[in-house]
């Protein structure tokens, strides 16, 4: 097609063409297979010619083009939303100019032509534009329903949600009904990506997140009950970074792999992020009830948000670049799980007015209340937890931890089907705990002899009580746990393993 000659074509690393493309005065980038360019080729053929395409015409027009792109295009990445350029950020504003903004350690600015491929899909929202010198995030705590203790969590999420690298936290707004979790899981959503459908239901498996998470910068799920096994572990690699493949056709070898990181938000009323490994990774924001006097309508909250939508964004613009300018001069002592997430969030907050390490504090407390949750969601964390009330202390082997726990555990523990059933079940299930349990005041250590023995004892900030009751139907680990071994690799590192006769 000889018109086509107007457009530029390349490929990225995975081998998917596009094209770049003029259009009123600015440059747009398209996926060249999509149907929306189909559209626009069949429109210029029309107008040329004064007939319509023929549809298998079109077709191989497409396959043609897209094989120019692949062999002799550029290679060139693109990106959704969030780019890095150099050392420092872009981000689409994804308005009907196609500007994007240029985030630097001195500041940001807007620029009409980006300097890297963005592409957008149908369902994209535009960011609102940022006005110079009048961004305060103090108003978003006005809109929000969370305490003062809980709004360094906030906006550090925020800030990491702009960093173009990652890992990202996984955001998990808990409360009663009525508690406008849902409003607070979208004004986030609205911040950082906004989109027509801002809350999902969850995916059905891994292939339609995979499918969410390609088409969109943020991820988010409405009004969860549980989390599958499988959907947790999922989400995990999601936030920290992980390699997605699937077969491209039923009809053939050829694998389709991704490599996607996406910050994550979540609400519901029962804490969901229970098992350790999504625990570590999420900020649990516990919801307050809000009294009916002080209750307002969503219209009025959603006309109130967009009213001071601009002056947050341009806060957050302002704390990012405040990131970029001293996160080389954030020093920790230790660092905690997400390190770079929380180094990130660290050296921005003092653009909000905090004091340095007001975020790191508030996490530390957020991962040991995760922890408790984590060892209380599972039998054989409250079943421990028990134990450890009546002794301080306790060493055994395996098969005689496991003996003492079916004595102590009510019938209905015994019965769930996350309950191990033999000792090598049992070390696999303190394995995935491990983390969990010493965040929860519980010192685990499994010594490797001639035969495994394993010490139990408490330590400062064990909690007698169990902060929430277990339920036999949770769905925390419904696989055979001998498959599940080695599977929380972090978990497993934690285990002090020693050589040493019994």
């Amino acid at each position: 097609m000889i018109f086509a000659k107007e457009f530029a074509f390349f490929h990225d690393r995975q081998d998917r063409p596009f094209v770049r493309l003029k259009i009123k005065g600015h440059t747009e980038v398209w996926p060249l297979e999509s149907t929306k360019f189909r559209k626009l080729l069949a429109r210029m053929f029309y107008k040329r010619t004064g007939m319509a395409i023929n549809r298998n015409a079109l077709a191989d027009a497409i396959t043609t083009l897209a094989g120019c792109a692949c062999h002799d295009g550029p290679e060139e990445p693109v990106f959704l939303r969030v780019a890095p350029h150099g050392e420092n950020i872009l981000v689409d504003l994804c308005d009907s100019q196609w500007r994007v903004i240029e985030i630097t350690p001195n500041g940001w600015q807007i620029l009409k032509k980006s300097p890297v491929a963005f592409i957008r899909t149908g369902s994209m929202g535009a960011l609102p534009v940022p006005k110079r010198s009048s961004g305060s995030i103090g108003v978003l705590w006005d809109l929000l329903n969370v305490t003062v203790a809980q709004r360094p969590l906030v906006a550090g999420a925020l800030l990491n949600y702009y960093n173009p690298h990652g890992p990202y936290f996984v955001v998990n707004f808990i409360g009663e009904q009525g508690t406008a979790k849902s409003c607070a899981a979208r004004i986030l959503r609205m911040l950082v990506d906004p989109n027509e459908n801002p809350m999902r239901s969850p995916p059905r498996d891994e292939r339609d997140l995979i499918a969410q998470a390609a088409s969109n910068r943020c991820v988010s799920f409405d009004n969860l009950s549980m989390l599958p096994a499988w959907l947790s572990d999922a989400l995990c690699r999601l936030s920290t970074g992980g390699g997605h493949s699937a077969r491209q056709l039923y009809t053939d070898l050829e694998e389709v792999s991704l490599d996607v990181k996406r910050p994550v938000i979540l609400n519901g009323i029962e804490d969901v992020a229970t098992r350790p490994d999504l625990a570590e990774r999420a900020l649990q924001i516990e919801l307050e009830r809000i009294d009916d006097d002080k209750r307002i309508s969503e219209k009025k909250l959603w006309e109130r948000f967009e009213a001071v939508r601009p002056t947050i964004f341009s806060a957050l613009l302002d704390g990012v670049a405040c990131a970029l300018r001293e996160l080389p001069n954030v020093n920790m002592d230790s660092l905690p799980r997400m390190a770079d997430a929380a180094l990130w969030a660290t050296a921005g907050e003092v653009a909000f007015g905090w004091e340095r390490g007001t975020f790191t504090s508030a996490y530390c407390q957020n991962l040991q209340e995760g922890a408790i949750a984590s060892v209380d969601a599972h039998p054989v964390g409250v079943t421990i937890r028990q134990l450890l009330e009546k002794e301080t202390e306790w060493i055994g082997e395996p098969a005689d931890l496991l003996s003492a726990l079916n004595e102590l555990a009510q019938e209905e523990l015994r019965r769930a089907r996350n309950w191990p059933q033999t000792p090598r079940a049992l070390s696999a299930r303190l394995s995935r705990l491990a983390q969990a349990f010493r965040r929860a005041g519980i010192e685990f250590e499994s010594v490797r002899g001639r035969r495994r023995r394993i010490r139990l004892c408490r330590t400062t900030g064990f909690a007698s009580q169990p902060s929430q009751i277990y339920s036999p139907d949770d769905a925390g680990d419904a696989n055979d746990a001998n498959s599940r071994l080695l599977h929380d690799q972090d978990a497993a590192n934690q285990l002090r393993l020693v050589e040493e006769p019994v």
